[in-house]
C-alpha cells in the first residue's frame, strides 16, 4: 500500500502531537480545546445551535443570495411563498447546545427515501435549523459539495455547492440524491 505521507511529514505530526500532550499535561492548554480541534480534524463540525432562533432568522443569518422554495411545482423567491416553519419537526430540546455534526458523502445515487439507510446505529439526520446554523458558522463548508438533510415524508433542505443559495423541496420520496451530496448527521446522544 502506498503511503500518503513520508516519514518526515509523519515525524512532524508526531512531534506536534507530543507538544500538545505536554501543554495539556502542564495546564497551558485545555483538554476541551484540544478535543474540539481533534474532532474537527477528523471531519466532525462543532456547531453552536440556539433552539429559540426562528426559521426566517436562521435563513437570514446564512446570507444566501437566493432561497428557492417550491409552491405548487413552481419555484418562487423569497421564502414567504410557503411556510416551511409550519412543516419543521419539533425540536427535542430548548436553549443553546453544541452539536457535533458529521458530513457523510453518499457513495452513489441514492433514492431520497433510502437516504436514511446511510445512518449508523445512534445517528440521525440533523434538524433543518441545525443545518442552517452550520451554514451560518461554516459558510465555506458547502463549497466542496452540497449538504442536505431530510425530514418527514417528503421535505428536503439542500445547501448548494456554490455556497450562495439554498433550496427547500417538498416532494414525494421518489427521485435521486446523487453522490455530489453530503448528508448532515448528528449522534442521537448529542
Amino acid at each position: 500500500m502506498a503511503r500518503a505521507a513520508g516519514d518526515e511529514e509523519l515525524g512532524k505530526i508526531a512531534r506536534q502531537q507530543h507538544e500538545v500532550f505536554r501543554r495539556v499535561r502542564d495546564g497551558s492548554m485545555s483538554v476541551k480545546q484540544v478535543l474540539r480541534v481533534h474532532k474537527q480534524l477528523s471531519g466532525t463540525l462543532l456547531v453552536r445551535f440556539d433552539a429559540s432562533v426562528s426559521w426566517d432568522d436562521a435563513v437570514r443569518r446564512c446570507n444566501f443570495d437566493t432561497v428557492y422554495v417550491p409552491n405548487k411545482h413552481r419555484w418562487y423567491h423569497p421564502i414567504e411563498h410557503i411556510d416551511v416553519a409550519k412543516a419543521l419537526p419539533p425540536l427535542d430540546f430548548t436553549g443553546i447546545c453544541d452539536a457535533e455534526v458529521i458530513l457523510r458523502k453518499l457513495k452513489e445515487d441514492t433514492e431520497r427515501a433510502k437516504v436514511y439507510s446511510c445512518l449508523n446505529k445512534g445517528e440521525r439526520l440533523v434538524h433543518p435549523l441545525l443545518l442552517l446554523a452550520l451554514a451560518a458558522q461554516y459558510p465555506y463548508e458547502q463549497l466542496d459539495s452540497s449538504i442536505s438533510t431530510r425530514w418527514g415524508l417528503s421535505w428536503q433542505l439542500a445547501l448548494r455547492e456554490d455556497g450562495h443559495w439554498m433550496q427547500v423541496v417538498n416532494d414525494s420520496e421518489h427521485g435521486v440524491v446523487g453522490p455530489e451530496y453530503r448528508v448532515a448527521i448528528v449522534s442521537q446522544a448529542a
